[in-house]
Protein backbone atom coordinates (compact mmCIF):
# COMPACT_ATOMS: atom_id res chain seq x y z
CA UNK A 1 0.00 0.00 0.00
CA UNK A 2 0.79 3.61 -0.50
CA UNK A 3 2.20 5.89 2.27
CA UNK A 4 -1.36 7.16 3.81
CA UNK A 5 -1.64 10.76 2.76
CA UNK A 6 -2.73 13.95 4.77
CA UNK A 7 -6.52 14.22 5.06
CA UNK A 8 -6.80 17.02 2.06
CA UNK A 9 -9.84 16.83 -0.01
CA UNK A 10 -12.72 14.49 0.12
CA UNK A 11 -14.44 13.49 -3.16
CA UNK A 12 -17.24 11.18 -4.04
CA UNK A 13 -16.83 8.52 -6.51
CA UNK A 14 -19.72 6.46 -6.36
CA UNK A 15 -20.94 3.07 -4.70
CA UNK A 16 -19.59 -0.22 -3.69
CA UNK A 17 -18.44 -1.17 -6.97
CA UNK A 18 -15.59 1.46 -6.82
CA UNK A 19 -14.37 -0.09 -3.75
CA UNK A 20 -10.92 -2.15 -4.80
CA UNK A 21 -8.58 -4.12 -2.70
CA UNK A 22 -6.51 -1.43 -1.42
CA UNK A 23 -9.78 0.18 0.49
CA UNK A 24 -10.80 -3.01 1.40
CA UNK A 25 -7.25 -4.24 2.74
CA UNK A 26 -6.71 -1.00 5.03
CA UNK A 27 -10.34 -1.25 6.35
CA UNK A 28 -10.41 -5.04 6.85
CA UNK A 29 -13.69 -5.26 5.54
CA UNK A 30 -15.45 -7.57 2.82
CA UNK A 31 -17.40 -4.79 0.47
CA UNK A 32 -19.88 -7.00 -1.19
CA UNK A 33 -21.34 -7.97 2.20
CA UNK A 34 -20.56 -4.20 4.77
CA UNK A 35 -20.61 -1.45 1.52
CA UNK A 36 -23.64 -2.68 -1.04
CA UNK A 37 -25.60 0.33 -2.07
CA UNK A 38 -23.30 3.03 0.35
CA UNK A 39 -21.81 5.54 -1.00
CA UNK A 40 -17.79 5.73 -1.09
CA UNK A 41 -15.26 8.42 -0.84
CA UNK A 42 -12.02 8.93 -2.73
CA UNK A 43 -9.53 10.70 0.02
CA UNK A 44 -7.01 12.57 -2.35
CA UNK A 45 -3.62 14.65 -1.56
CA UNK A 46 -3.26 16.76 -4.43
CA UNK A 47 0.82 17.63 -3.57
CA UNK A 48 1.69 14.34 -4.39
CA UNK A 49 -1.49 12.56 -5.75
CA UNK A 50 -1.09 9.76 -3.50
CA UNK A 51 -4.54 8.22 -2.70
CA UNK A 52 -6.38 6.31 -0.60
CA UNK A 53 -10.13 5.42 0.34
CA UNK A 54 -12.40 5.73 2.76
CA UNK A 55 -15.91 4.60 2.64
CA UNK A 56 -19.04 5.96 4.59
CA UNK A 57 -21.67 4.04 6.86
CA UNK A 58 -24.29 5.50 6.12
CA UNK A 59 -26.10 6.52 3.02
CA UNK A 60 -26.62 9.73 3.40
CA UNK A 61 -23.59 10.42 5.53
CA UNK A 62 -21.57 13.39 3.51
CA UNK A 63 -18.02 13.75 3.69
CA UNK A 64 -16.82 17.21 2.22
CA UNK A 65 -14.30 19.82 2.22
CA UNK A 66 -15.88 21.52 5.04
CA UNK A 67 -15.82 18.71 7.26
CA UNK A 68 -11.78 18.70 6.73
CA UNK A 69 -11.88 22.12 7.69
CA UNK A 70 -13.35 21.65 10.79
CA UNK A 71 -11.24 18.86 11.98
CA UNK A 72 -8.75 21.13 10.80
CA UNK A 73 -9.57 23.81 13.48
CA UNK A 74 -9.78 21.54 16.48
CA UNK A 75 -6.92 22.23 19.12
CA UNK A 76 -7.06 17.83 19.96
CA UNK A 77 -8.65 15.81 17.52
CA UNK A 78 -10.21 13.03 19.36
CA UNK A 79 -13.31 10.49 18.54
CA UNK A 80 -15.79 12.60 20.80
CA UNK A 81 -14.75 15.33 18.20
CA UNK A 82 -14.80 13.57 15.22
CA UNK A 83 -18.15 12.27 15.77
CA UNK A 84 -19.85 15.17 16.98
CA UNK A 85 -18.39 16.97 13.40
CA UNK A 86 -20.12 13.93 11.32
CA UNK A 87 -22.97 13.56 13.16
CA UNK A 88 -24.28 17.69 13.22
CA UNK A 89 -22.74 18.25 10.08
CA UNK A 90 -23.25 20.86 7.70
CA UNK A 91 -24.02 22.20 11.39
CA UNK A 92 -20.71 21.21 12.97
CA UNK A 93 -19.24 24.05 13.67
CA UNK A 94 -21.88 25.76 16.29
CA UNK A 95 -21.78 22.57 18.22
CA UNK A 96 -17.89 22.64 18.52
CA UNK A 97 -18.34 25.68 20.64
CA UNK A 98 -19.15 25.34 24.62
CA UNK A 99 -21.79 25.59 25.56
CA UNK A 100 -22.12 28.91 27.44
CA UNK A 101 -24.99 27.86 30.22
CA UNK A 102 -23.20 26.55 33.44
CA UNK A 103 -25.16 23.75 34.73
CA UNK A 104 -22.24 21.50 36.58
CA UNK A 105 -24.08 18.33 36.42
CA UNK A 106 -25.60 18.57 33.07
CA UNK A 107 -22.38 19.84 31.51
CA UNK A 108 -21.18 16.77 32.95
CA UNK A 109 -23.81 14.36 31.19
CA UNK A 110 -23.69 16.48 27.96
CA UNK A 111 -19.88 16.54 28.40
CA UNK A 112 -19.07 14.48 24.60
CA UNK A 113 -21.35 17.38 22.34
CA UNK A 114 -19.81 20.32 24.88
CA UNK A 115 -22.80 20.76 26.89
CA UNK A 116 -25.59 20.59 24.23
CA UNK A 117 -28.05 18.33 23.43
CA UNK A 118 -27.32 16.47 19.91
CA UNK A 119 -27.60 12.74 20.33
CA UNK A 120 -30.66 10.66 20.46
CA UNK A 121 -29.37 8.47 23.91
CA UNK A 122 -28.35 12.01 25.69
CA UNK A 123 -32.42 12.55 24.88
CA UNK A 124 -33.62 9.27 25.80
CA UNK A 125 -31.55 9.09 28.81
CA UNK A 126 -32.41 12.44 30.29
CA UNK A 127 -36.31 11.90 29.60
CA UNK A 128 -35.62 8.43 31.57
CA UNK A 129 -34.40 10.07 34.79
CA UNK A 130 -36.56 13.11 34.83
CA UNK A 131 -39.84 10.37 34.75
CA UNK A 132 -38.64 7.12 35.69
CA UNK A 133 -39.89 5.83 33.05
CA UNK A 134 -38.39 2.67 30.79
CA UNK A 135 -36.06 2.81 27.50
CA UNK A 136 -39.02 1.71 25.85
CA UNK A 137 -41.23 4.44 26.48
CA UNK A 138 -38.30 6.77 26.15
CA UNK A 139 -37.56 5.82 22.76
CA UNK A 140 -41.26 6.17 22.14
CA UNK A 141 -40.62 9.88 23.46
CA UNK A 142 -37.41 10.17 21.58
CA UNK A 143 -39.44 9.25 18.28
CA UNK A 144 -42.57 11.59 19.02
CA UNK A 145 -40.39 14.57 19.81
CA UNK A 146 -38.21 13.93 16.22
CA UNK A 147 -41.69 13.98 14.64
CA UNK A 148 -41.77 17.52 15.42
CA UNK A 149 -45.71 16.95 16.32
CA UNK A 150 -46.76 20.56 17.76
CA UNK A 151 -49.69 18.94 19.63
CA UNK A 152 -46.93 16.64 21.22
CA UNK A 153 -44.69 19.42 21.99
CA UNK A 154 -46.48 21.90 23.26
CA UNK A 155 -48.05 19.06 25.80
CA UNK A 156 -44.63 17.66 27.37
CA UNK A 157 -44.60 18.63 31.50
CA UNK A 158 -42.05 20.40 32.95
CA UNK A 159 -40.14 17.86 34.41
CA UNK A 160 -37.82 18.73 36.89
CA UNK A 161 -33.91 17.91 36.24
CA UNK A 162 -30.68 19.23 37.36
CA UNK A 163 -32.09 22.25 38.96
CA UNK A 164 -34.06 23.09 35.63
CA UNK A 165 -36.35 21.02 33.81
CA UNK A 166 -36.33 19.15 30.55
CA UNK A 167 -38.27 21.66 28.35
CA UNK A 168 -35.77 24.31 29.36
CA UNK A 169 -32.80 21.91 29.06
CA UNK A 170 -34.22 21.28 25.28
CA UNK A 171 -35.25 24.68 24.66
CA UNK A 172 -31.78 26.03 25.37
CA UNK A 173 -29.31 23.33 24.85
CA UNK A 174 -30.76 21.78 21.50
CA UNK A 175 -29.48 24.36 18.81
CA UNK A 176 -29.30 22.26 15.78
CA UNK A 177 -31.36 23.76 13.30
CA UNK A 178 -33.79 20.54 12.61
CA UNK A 179 -34.58 21.05 16.57
CA UNK A 180 -34.38 16.86 16.61
CA UNK A 181 -32.09 14.84 17.91
CA UNK A 182 -29.32 12.66 15.94
CA UNK A 183 -27.52 9.39 15.52
CA UNK A 184 -24.03 9.38 16.77
CA UNK A 185 -21.87 8.95 13.97
CA UNK A 186 -19.17 6.45 16.21
CA UNK A 187 -18.55 3.84 13.54
CA UNK A 188 -17.98 6.43 10.43
CA UNK A 189 -15.98 8.21 13.35
CA UNK A 190 -13.82 6.12 14.71
CA UNK A 191 -12.43 4.50 10.63
CA UNK A 192 -12.24 8.49 10.48
CA UNK A 193 -10.23 9.07 13.58
CA UNK A 194 -7.98 6.00 13.33
CA UNK A 195 -7.08 6.82 10.22
CA UNK A 196 -5.97 10.76 11.62
CA UNK A 197 -4.32 8.85 14.23
CA UNK A 198 -2.33 6.75 12.67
Amino acid sequence: MKRKPTLSAIYKIGTYKSLDSQLAEYFHIDPMKEYIGRTIYLVKNPKDHDTIYFASFQNNTSISAGIIQSIDTLKMINLQNISLILSTYPHQDIHLQSCPIINEHLDSFLSETNGWLVYTHQLEFLYMMATQKNHEEATEFRKKFNSKNATFLNTIPDYPLFGTTLNTIIAERLIHPSKTVVRPQYALGYKLFEYLSE
